[in-house]
């Protein structure tokens, strides 16, 4: 799925994205993850993103969410 037909599907109204992922993140895969948040966040309009705050994945992706939403509320 391109990041184009996730937008059209899932960005819509009322829409939420449960984030689940993994404790341990390859050091390599930890700037993307956060990147991956903020990208999502940059792109959607109506999108809730749900993260339980685990350490590792669901840090690193909401972080990349927080910092989108720190540049816009300025």
């Amino acid at each position: 799925m391109t990041l184009k037909e996730f937008v059209t599907k899932f960005d819509v109204p009322d829409s939420i994205v449960l984030l689940e992922g993994k404790r341990k993140v390859l050091k390599e895969d930890e700037m993307k993850l956060t990147a991956l948040g903020k990208l999502l966040s940059e792109k959607t309009k109506h999108i809730l993103f749900r993260s339980g705050n685990a350490d590792g994945s669901d840090y690193l992706f909401s972080k990349g969410v927080a910092s989108w939403i720190k540049n816009v509320y300025r």
